[in-house]
């Protein structure tokens, strides 16, 4: 009987409210493992240490695109590195009224497949994505310029290091537009990382015409730089 899945799902949606409620688990060859769970009554992307797509950082990037003025911003082309489920994607088009085109970059090849599935809002908000390490297609574009760019990759709670050095925040800038905007996501919860923000921090402003950190709390903190070209 048709009806018997979608009961099920509302009854783990008014649960979620008591305790997380887990929908599904996938295996991925760069994440180890996918879960689709509802938390407080919202479906959610999740590795086994951090939140992926909507949920908590949805929340994040909701603050910071408030925080960075996006309302006053007139944005044709956003490139998300990093697009997971689509939730950036889905908030600038259903809070923003974006109606330009947005290029998705995810290396999991398993997130894209089930996010058609389980978040089809967010996988519809994007017009294209591409399945590629994010350090290999922003230094292989060469004609694209983005009005905006949003940097969200990480490997759990991590950014690997190859997106930190000068190389490559010289090379976000180079694929944007003039007085173009990068909100660039960094999670700081250890002695290395906090390290690696400070040098962000030294990286950003000498590459950037403007620069400028937001601090955004949770069990981690969440560090927005926005830079502008």
């Amino acid at each position: 009987m048709k009806f018997l899945p979608s009961l099920a799902r509302t009854i783990k949606r008014f649960a979620s409210y008591i305790d997380e409620q887990k929908e599904a688990t996938f295996d991925s060859e760069v994440n180890d493992q996918l879960e689709i769970s509802w938390v407080n009554g919202e479906k959610v992307l999740n590795v086994c240490t951090a939140n992926y797509s909507f949920g908590s950082l949805y929340k994040t990037f909701r603050r910071a695109f408030r925080a960075a003025g996006l309302k006053n911003e007139n944005f044709s082309k956003v490139l998300i590195l990093g697009n997971g489920a689509g939730g950036a994607a889905y908030l600038l088009r259903s809070e923003y009224g974006f109606d330009g085109v947005i290029h998705g970059v995810e290396l999991d090849e398993k997130i894209i497949e089930i996010s058609g599935e389980y978040f089809p809002y967010g996988y519809e908000a994007t017009d294209r994505i591409f399945n590629e390490d994010g350090y290999d297609f922003v230094l292989r574009t060469e004609e694209e310029r983005y009005d905006l760019v949003v940097f969200d990759i990480y490997k759990d709670l991590e950014i690997p290091e190859k997106f930190q050095d000068r190389k490559f925040v010289e090379e976000l800038q180079r694929i944007m537009k003039k007085h173009g905007l990068l909100i660039f996501n960094k999670v700081v919860r250890s002695r290395k990382t906090k390290q690696e923000a400070a040098d962000l921090e030294q990286i950003m402003p000498r590459v950037f015409t403007h620069f400028e950190k937001r601090y955004f709390g949770n069990i981690t903190e969440n560090r927005m730089f926005v830079c502008r070209k």
